[in-house]
């Protein structure tokens, strides 16, 4: 009888009422959760809130690509379900692919699964990029353009913690950028790293991965036997341990380069200062002003190393050295560029100082003669409290040494201006992967705009990495995010509910 009467109450009514209409509004809630999933996955409907810009194309990119006027595909090698399952990394190269396909009208998304139609993609196989994996699997990711292509692993879109390789940083962007501007170049130049004098060379190197990076068909060469390709761009002597050959004839190493060098290229060069004199190749350097010593810098005051022996380089100013990094030394605090274990170049007495009105030594330097119209000045120098040691013992205390300089050969043809340059730093760790590849240092960021200033156009150097400043909810997979998703729409408004039934029954004894 209670019940009935219960049943019939004002409060029973009330309470009804109220409980019906929380379960139907959580029911509109979760129908329209579930549209506006739907859709924001159909049409991109996302809103950047990220500090970094993660889901964002920067103006950079926009500005690199506004000339590409032949059609991109970015092909993902298995279905979009599966793509997102697999991992992090292939999840977010599949939402960076929809949004470079929605911001470019000249870019097309496909997805083509390579386990059930190998077929479709045994062509690809065949690349030989530098650095980028040429065996297809189903998380491989291939741009193509035409008849040119490129393939990489999902991996290399991202940098990784050196101490525990989690996910640091994401590089999408540049990757993507530096990927399309070269399989839509009618010609992209080449960069030949030398081998056969012990050089380090192997395409697990970070320089032979920026190169690619920064668009440029990365080979190896023997001088000794291989011709230098007339499309050559840059060569890049990276840690010799033996000599070149040098001499009159057809085999001689060091002629070849002088000959390339002529048809306005550039040449960089990384010895290490354990390296032994290497007589022909230091020879030809001394011709661009360059003198490796046989001493290594130190400086306490401004190193990330206990020993002092990681330096960190001082950007030059009003120099051709210094124009090179103006967008980065302009900074009010500029990033860190590392050398470690450094020797000193000096200038080859050849050259002249060159000098204010004042009579006041400057940091360029010239010379004239054998054909030549070179200016040569330090790009990057330690500070004045560094130091010159030879096995540890201090031999010179003028700080202020020259660690990377550049030298510029220009002559004039027909009213204009062509330049060759030539590069030089007394150590081999520069382009190591703990400077190279980091988000924390400048190195690559000084190779890079280097690589633009001595010619090369569209180099992706404004196109920053952006790090994860919190990885928990980038790292879900898409398991543990349904269940997230489950949990947030279904476990909360139901206890919401029974909270919602307890209440109103304990209000009858109240």
């Amino acid at each position: 009888m209670k019940r009935a009467r219960f049943a019939r109450s004002r409060r029973f009514k009330y309470g009804g009422t109220a409980i019906l209409l929380t379960v139907c509004f959580i029911a509109v809630v979760i129908i329209v959760n579930v549209i506006f999933t739907a859709l924001a996955n159909k049409f991109s409907l996302y809103i950047d809130m990220t500090s970094e810009g993660i889901y964002t194309i920067s103006d950079a990119a926009k500005e690199l690509l506004e000339d590409v006027d032949q059609e991109v595909k970015i092909i993902f090698c298995e279905d979009p379900d599966y793509i997102d399952s697999y991992s992090v990394e292939t999840r977010l190269m599949r939402s960076a692919a929809e949004r470079f396909e929605k911001e470019f009208d000249f870019i097309k998304v496909e997805y083509i699964n390579s386990v059930k139609e190998p077929h479709l993609v045994s062509k690809y196989i065949t690349t030989k990029a530098g650095g980028i994996t040429t065996g297809i699997n189903p998380t491989s990711i291939i741009l193509e353009s035409g008849t040119e292509f490129r393939v990489y692993a999902p991996q290399a879109f991202f940098t990784y913690a050196e101490e525990d390789r989690s996910l640091f940083a994401d590089n999408s962007e540049r990757k993507l950028v530096s990927g399309i501007l070269s399989v839509t170049a009618a010609e992209y130049p080449i960069a030949y790293l030398t081998r056969g004098h012990g050089e380090s060379i192997e395409p697990s190197n970070p320089l032979y991965i920026t190169l690619a990076d920064a668009g440029f068909d990365v080979r190896t060469i023997d001088l000794s036997s291989e011709e230098i390709d007339e499309n050559t761009r840059l060569i890049i002597i990276n840690d010799p341990k033996y000599d070149f050959l040098s001499g009159g004839d057809k085999m001689s190493e060091i002629e070849k380069i002088d000959r390339y060098l002529a048809k306005y290229g550039t040449l960089m060069v990384f010895k290490d200062p354990n390296t032994q004199k290497l007589p022909n190749l230091e020879e030809f350097l001394y011709e661009w002003g360059i003198v490796f010593e046989d001493t290594v810098v130190k400086d306490t005051n401004r190193s990330i190393s206990i020993d002092g022996y990681s330096i960190v380089a001082e950007y030059v100013k009003d120099t051709l050295g210094g124009s090179i990094f103006t967008d980065i030394s302009k900074l009010a605090s500029p990033p860190k560029t590392i050398f470690e274990r450094v020797s000193p170049i000096s200038i080859a007495p050849i050259y002249t100082q060159a000098k204010d009105e004042q009579g006041n030594p400057l940091g360029a330097y010239t010379y004239y003669g054998n054909n030549a119209n070179r200016d040569l000045s330090a790009m990057l120098i330690s500070s004045p409290t560094s130091v010159a040691t030879r096995n540890n013992e201090v031999v010179d205390e003028k700080g202020s040494y020259n660690l990377m300089v550049i030298c510029r050969d220009t002559r004039m043809i027909e009213n204009e201006s062509y330049s060759s340059y030539v590069i030089a730093a007394g150590t081999s760790n520069f382009t190591a992967s703990k400077y190279l590849i980091s988000n924390v240092y400048a190195n690559e960021e000084i190779l890079y705009a280097t690589l633009r200033a001595t010619g090369r156009e569209k180099v992706p150097a404004d196109i920053e990495f952006k790090v994860f400043k919190e990885t928990k909810i980038e790292n879900m997979t898409i398991a543990e995010a349904r269940r997230w998703t489950v949990g947030l729409v279904t476990v909360l408004p139901i206890a919401s509910l029974l909270v919602g039934l307890y209440v109103v029954v304990r209000r009858r004894y109240l």
